[in-house]
């Protein structure tokens, strides 16, 4: 199992990965609306540059029973949520 670990590891390394689907707007959405800002840079970034990941395609999630001016409200709340997340970086991530 080590071996192929450090196989693996050595593959992440030289090749960027890209994550798709994520729902990370949404999840940085919800901890800010918790208290809990910078979620990105102080507890997600660790993981994303450990595991060499280049690329993380996001999307944003809105739950199907919320009315339309409910739905629309938090998918821009996600997106500027997003963006200062991001910005709170200190430019190791770009959107």
């Amino acid at each position: 199992m080590t071996e192929f670990y450090n196989v693996a590891k050595q593959l992440h390394g030289e090749n960027p990965v890209a994550i798709t689907h994520a729902d990370l707007p949404a999840e940085l959405y919800w901890h800010r609306k918790s208290g809990h800002p910078n979620m990105l840079k102080n507890h997600y970034m660790q993981s994303i540059t450990s595991n060499h990941i280049g690329v993380i395609i996001c999307s944003i999630f809105v739950h199907p029973s919320l009315s339309p001016h409910m739905a629309l409200s938090i998918a821009l709340s996600q997106i500027s949520f997003f963006n200062q997340e991001v910005s709170a970086c200190d430019g190791a991530c770009v959107v």
